[in-house]
């Protein structure tokens, strides 16, 4: 859940399978809500079963992982990408893969969040995958350095 004081919404990312909701409940003293679907997962290539929570960017693009699916079904690292580029998002989102697990050496079926540097580049674990198949933790560098990132995303260290 991401709560920003002095917006106009307090937000909380809610996953069912692979179903990706959001909602958006109005400040205090408001009237209502409004539920909306902002992506529907595949399976491969882009991801199954989304379970951690999101982080977002200046540029209102959303971050997570999903536990199944992608190139090897060991999960992914995904961006929604706001069509409007502003936060919060006023647009549509696009679904498009940073990273698809392959299980060995660099982790597989990651369930926790990530956390995102100033450089843009992002960290998480994964509990399965890795050298022993103990899970990993990581990280995914941004090519070009840049936050958001501009460019594509590598793994630069599998930490196990």
């Amino acid at each position: 859940m991401k709560l920003k004081l002095g917006s106009k919404l307090f937000c909380a990312a809610v996953s069912f399978s692979s179903l990706l909701l959001v909602l958006a409940v109005p400040r205090a003293g408001a009237q209502g809500f409004a539920l909306s679907t902002q992506y529907t997962f595949t399976g491969k290539p882009d991801g199954a079963g989304p379970t951690s929570t999101l982080i977002s960017d200046s540029s209102g693009n959303l971050y997570g992982t999903t536990t199944l699916g992608g190139a090897s079904n060991n999960g992914t690292v995904f961006e929604l990408v706001c069509s409007s580029g502003t936060a919060p998002c006023s647009g549509t989102y696009s679904e498009k893969v940073l990273y698809s697990f392959t299980g060995k050496p660099d982790g597989a079926n990651p369930y926790a969040g990530l956390i995102m540097d100033t450089a843009g580049d992002l960290y998480g674990t994964t509990p399965a995958g890795g050298a022993n198949n103990y899970g990993t933790a990581f990280e995914l560098v941004c090519s070009n350095g840049t936050s958001p990132c501009s460019g594509t995303y590598s793994v630069k260290e599998v930490f196990f």
